[in-house]
């Protein structure tokens, strides 16, 4: 034993490079593995039992593995955890499947790690990697804290009811009450019987508060209740288990594998801290790691985890001492990584998405604000991406106005900058304090009003401030406008016959218990109620509006003897003229093509502003194909044959009203080019339609990377083939039948692809995910309004990056019909959220323009402008990682007015004459243009 010791650390230690220098190792075919696999363990497929293999890691070494838990099928699947031999805090797993591998081998106390991998041709590899990358370890505990023992306003059935955002793509549990945990790879698959949290009801509470504000901007539910959990597929949930059992990582403050919310193996992951702050921002940081990201740290002095500056900290960092902890993407000194953390979580590949915009972005589409009979003023709402500003109105006859903008009450993540406008446009007044919340105060004639609220940072983020990046999450709007219009049609009481120590009036609308209690109404605390004629009230027991209602119609004096009393947690207002729902196709596009036999993916949004949706049904013309009762609203309508087809959606509301959409698809059984494996047109052949095929689109089609040989082409067609995924890197066009790619250089190289018309014109393609990645449209030269986006394949607030043709630029507008706030692009953008423009577009403009020729000196490219201080009152300053000397500054007001420009000479601007405002501020070199946002 003492002889395998000294090899194990000879081979530790020495027999293998650092992993930047490790090269994937080939472990063969997947069959091939799989088999050499079983012949070591040594029994047979479906045994569940313990054995001992070699697991290779270079090609010259390999690790003795002793597995503890099997998972296998005589179809060809295996699933293997363990630990290496005599390597305390080793552990690996490997899952083959469908010709497919993951897996992980893990050394923690020589901190190393490997990957399995595999390729579209079934050959599995293995490759040395950061640890990091694999596995959050050496996570700091978080200091002791005060306990909270004050009850937590909640009975145990609601504690471990309570959701964050109810049918939301994804998942997340925050497990309290233990767990018992077998089969994954921790403990190298050996058992953990995991205790209860040590938090109170009140810190558990205050928990899920603290997550749930963390995750607000993104389609996730954080909930408490297993029967939920496990109403999400397994690939779209986590578990986070919160306990003093610290097995899984020994001395940490939690742990996660990297990636493992996808992965659908009931992989959870952990923390061991206590107390409200300690176990909050742990929880967010290891489920963050679950989506893909890595750790926020330093380069001077070298950090893993940055434990922050001024009152501020990222989560992916250690966040346990400062009020304010948000995402991040290394805007701060000396930053390890500029990992785009919202863009990572938001991606495809996660499943969750980020939440529709809850308020329009101009006063043309601005909510109106909740005004009782006595003048009371109440709404809230959510900042949902970097670049949303949600805008409100009222009318008054004139008055003393007095509006407080205040944060989540827990935790808050945003920082508010409010404004307000009158009728016209111009600014009134802005408030940005030292603090997250502001406060809007004037004396106003008769008319009609307009409030923006966004997110804002603070200070200087290289020193001891932060960008607005991360300020995002839930705020509310209360106080008092005199004279207001009053639109409120209910009034809810403390006691019953309309008394007690408050009355809080509102208009029709839904109302969540973070609503209730931001507006006055403490939760689980309304006991008569008076409404107007022609409304009704829904009062929910639980949060968020879930669950049975009790409806009325009249005034009640008292909730008691309808067993209500004390007991509502959210709850809706509606008129009894019941408004019909909306609904419209994402998939198919009109006019779409499909071949024969075609499966038509078919996806609608739907939404009752009054209400719910209780259906979606799908027809073929009057034949009904299905329906889908929970969003998504989708349905796969299979092996439809050729013809043309109506293809109708009907949303029925839960008070029965309809409405319907319809969309028009062809299927055909002539494709416009084939592609073949080998040359001479041999091997496996797919048909394709005129489109942009990136690599997944391509794969999904049973097209393999690196796999064309050969291709046939209809008169009057073109392909274009692509070296790169993405329709990056060298290309080359076909225009007719080619029997072999050999001759052009091309063959087995292609990753993406395009086939259009002959004479059709590209000059930009706009792509749904940061990165090229996501859907990928291509453009023509031309103007485009939401509905021709929509027509094109594009949502609405769907762009995240894009590229664009020499000698064209596209136009991005805020709006519909080029309105609202823009900015134009020459060249290729990977990411919009540094522009302030991610998932914004509603309209574009692509246009030719005179090319620009490049001159000694200038920049290629400008990323980053960080302005400062912030709010400002005579000098703006600016910096960039690029050189901005001689740079043209221009500086516009909140309607995309431009009201300053000048030469920069010493990165500085004058906006001493500017009034008080939110401004954009742009620096222009070689036809680059990067932006920021400030306060006058």
């Amino acid at each position: 034993m003492k002889k395998l010791s000294l090899l194990l650390s000879g081979l530790l230690l020495l027999g293998m490079a650092g992993y930047s220098q490790v090269k994937p190792v080939l472990l063969g075919r997947a069959t091939d593995v799989l088999s050499d696999l079983r012949k070591q363990i040594n029994t047979t497929p479906q045994q569940r039992v313990t054995g001992r293999l070699m697991l290779r890691v270079t090609a010259a070494y390999s690790l003795p593995g002793k597995v503890n838990f099997r998972q296998s099928s005589a179809a060809g699947n295996e699933y293997l955890v363990g630990e290496i031999e005599n390597v305390p805090g080793s552990s690996f797993f490997i899952r083959i499947e469908g010709g497919r591998a993951e897996g992980n081998i893990i050394l923690r106390r020589t901190k190393r790690a490997f990957v399995y991998s595999s390729d579209n041709d079934g050959n599995i590899y293995i490759t040395e990697t950061d640890i990091q990358k694999v596995l959050c370890i050496d996570y700091e505990k978080a200091p002791s804290a005060a306990k909270v023992s004050a009850a937590a306003a909640l009975t145990a059935g609601q504690l471990y009811s309570l959701q964050s955002f109810p049918n939301a793509n994804g998942c997340v549990l925050l497990d309290f009450d233990g767990q018992y945990v077998s089969g994954t790879g921790w403990n190298g698959g050996n058992p953990i019987n995991a205790a209860p949290a040590t938090l109170s009801d009140a810190e558990r509470y205050e928990v899920w508060q603290l997550v749930s504000e963390d995750f607000s901007p993104f389609k996730l539910n954080i909930t408490t209740s297993e029967a939920v959990y496990n109403s999400y597929p397994a690939n779209r949930r986590m578990r986070c288990i919160f306990t003093p059992t610290n097995t899984a990582a020994p001395g940490a403050g939690g742990v996660a594998y990297l990636n493992s919310f996808t992965w659908g193996n009931e992989t959870p992951c952990w923390v061991f801290n206590g107390g409200i702050k300690g176990a909050g921002d742990a929880a967010s940081h290891e489920v963050g790691h679950t989506f893909g990201l890595s750790h926020d740290g330093r380069t001077n002095p070298v950090e893993e985890y940055y434990i922050g500056q001024g009152n501020w900290a990222p989560i992916m960092g250690a966040g346990y001492y400062e009020p304010v902890v948000q995402w991040s993407k290394g805007d701060y000194a000396n930053s390890s990584q500029t990992q785009d953390d919202l863009a990572i979580i938001g991606n495809n590949a996660n499943g969750v998405g980020f939440r529709a915009d809850d308020h329009g972005n101009t006063r043309s589409a601005a909510s109106t604000v909740s005004i009782s009979s006595t003048g009371s003023a109440f709404i809230a709402g959510n900042i949902e991406t970097t670049s949303d500003a949600d805008f409100f109105t009222f009318t008054t006859t004139g008055g003393a106005v007095s509006l407080n903008i205040a944060p989540a009450t827990k935790h808050p993540n945003l920082d508010v900058l409010a404004i307000l406008y009158d009728n016209a446009g111009n600014v009134l007044a802005t408030s940005n304090p030292d603090g997250l919340n502001a406060t809007l105060s004037a004396t106003l004639s008769a008319g009609t009003y307009f409030i923006s609220v966004t997110g804002i940072g603070s200070g200087d983020p290289a020193t001891t401030g932060y960008t607005n990046y991360g300020s995002l999450g839930y705020y509310a709007i209360n106080g008092s406008v005199a004279g207001g219009t009053a639109n409120a049609v209910t009034t809810f009481y403390k006691d019953c016959n309309y008394t007690g120590s408050y009355s809080i009036s509102l208009a029709p609308g839904a109302y969540t218990v973070a609503d209730l209690v931001a507006s006055g109404i403490i939760d689980k605390d309304i006991s008569s109620f008076t409404v107007n004629n022609g409304y009704e009230v829904l009062l929910y027991k639980n949060n968020a509006l879930q669950g049975s209602y009790t409806s009325f119609t009249a005034n009640t004096a008292c909730l008691v003897s309808f067993g209500l009393n004390d007991s509502t947690s959210s709850l809706r207002i509606r008129s009894l003229t019941n408004q019909a729902p909306t609904v419209s196709f994402l998939k198919p596009l009109a006019g779409a093509q499909y071949l024969a036999p075609a499966t038509v993916a078919i996806t609608v949004n739907a939404a009752d502003y009054d209400g719910t949706i209780s259906k979606v049904e799908f027809y073929n013309g009057g034949t009904k194909l299905g329906e889908a009762t929970t969003a998504p609203f989708a349905y796969n309508w299979t092996n439809v044959a050729t013809g043309s087809y109506v293809i109708t959606a009907v949303a029925t509301d839960d008070r029965g009203s309809q409405s319907s959409a319809q969309v028009a698809v062809t299927v055909t059984n002539t494709p416009v080019a084939t592609v073949y494996r080998n040359c001479s047109f041999g091997g496996t052949a797919v048909g394709l339609l005129p489109g942009s095929y990136t690599l997944g689109q391509l794969q999904s089609v049973g097209i393999l990377n690196d796999d064309i040989s050969s291709l046939r082409v209809t008169n009057g067609y073109q392909v274009e083939l692509f070296a790169d995924n993405n329709f990056a890197g060298t290309s080359v066009v076909i225009t007719a039948d080619n029997s072999c790619l050999v001759a052009n250089n091309f063959n087995d190289l292609t990753s993406s692809l395009k086939i259009s018309a002959i004479g059709a014109i590209s000059a930009a393609t706009v792509y749904k995910d940061c990165n090229y990645g996501g859907y990928a449209i291509a453009l023509a030269p031309g103007n485009y309004t939401l509905s021709q986006l929509q027509a094109s394949g594009i949502l609405n607030e769907d762009i995240s990056s894009l590229k664009v043709n020499s000698g064209y630029q596209i136009q991005l507008f805020a709006n519909d019909n080029f309105t609202g706030n823009s900015q134009s692009f020459s060249t290729d953008n990977p990411c919009l959220v540094t522009h302030g423009f991610n998932d914004v577009t509603t309209s574009l403009k692509v246009f030719a323009v005179a090319p620009v020729k490049p001159q000694p000196g200038l920049i290629t490219g400008i990323s980053g402008l960080q302005v400062y201080p912030n709010p400002v009152l005579n000098e703006l300053r600016f910096r960039s990682e690029q050189d901005l000397t001689g740079a043209l500054i221009k500086v516009y007001d909140f309607s995309g007015r431009e009201v300053l420009q000048a030469k920069n000479v010493n990165n500085s601007l004058n906006v001493s004459k500017l009034t008080s405002g939110l401004y954009i501020v742009t620096a222009v070199k070689n036809g680059k243009t990067i932006t920021g946002r400030f306060i006058k």
